[in-house]
């Protein structure tokens, strides 16, 4: 299960489970994002 291939700009970013070299785009941060040095802590 899951995703065959995954098109991020037009660009193959996974082939059949295996991440391809391409990395266009970047990461997308909402509001309940939590920056790592922060996870974990109270």
């Amino acid at each position: 299960m899951g995703f065959a291939y995954v098109f991020v700009n037009g660009q193959k970013v996974l082939d059949h489970g295996k991440l391809a070299a391409a990395r266009p785009g970047r990461g997308l941060r909402g509001p309940g994002y939590v920056p790592p040095e922060r996870r974990g802590k109270r």
